[in-house]
């Protein structure tokens, strides 16, 4: 699936992880779109469910007043014994991080050269995340997110269908991510 021209100049514009040049956004792995997780589950039917493979691999998280946006994080390791990393890195990494120089080169199973173009396995928020934060990352943070609710609309509802294998209404879907997201509150306490 082609990205859509003005989400593609974005990507391009804001290279921003440089995953070749041993960017710790690894231990903080970007978002997955739903898109993203249909590419990289092909790699795993074989094994899992969707809904398993989701569970498994991704913490999901949702935005706006409605929910309609869902995101996938790929969960991370734990940190190895002895490791100096903060955390084993992103669950899709070759190798666990243990806090070596340059551990990370070419370390991504889901790189995909074509992510600047096309919906790939390579996470999307991948392709753009970086460690630095600041006015300007959270200006083009909002906008990326906005972008892509705008190109990949209801991706909630499609989710929802999706790992509930039957047809739903927009509203069913919506009220399952509410229920969803008022138990992951109460575990968080909020």
């Amino acid at each position: 699936m082609k990205l859509p021209e003005p989400l593609s100049v974005l990507l391009k514009d804001k290279k921003t992880c440089t995953i070749y040049l041993n960017n710790m956004c690894c231990t903080r792995p970007g978002f997955a779109t739903y898109e993203n997780t249909i590419k990289i589950y092909e790699r795993y039917k074989d094994k899992y469910s969707y809904k398993d493979f989701i569970e498994k691999y991704f913490d999901i998280q949702f935005y706006y007043d409605n929910l309609s946006l869902i995101l996938f994080y790929p969960k991370v390791n734990d940190k190895p014994p002895g490791g100096k990393a903060s955390n084993g890195g992103c669950v899709f990494l070759k190798r666990v991080l243990t806090g070596a120089p340059n551990e990370q080169y070419m370390n991504c199973s889901l790189y995909d050269d074509k992510s600047f173009d096309e919906i790939t396995t390579w996470p999307l928020g991948c392709v753009t995340d970086s460690t630095s934060v600041g006015p300007e990352y959270k200006r083009f943070w909002e906008y990326r997110l906005s972008m892509v609710n705008y190109y990949f609309p209801r991706s909630t509802w499609r989710f929802y269908e999706h790992i509930n294998e039957k047809e739903m209404t927009e509203e069913q879907a919506l009220g399952i991510a509410q229920e969803q997201q008022r138990r992951f509150d109460e575990n968080l306490g909020v």
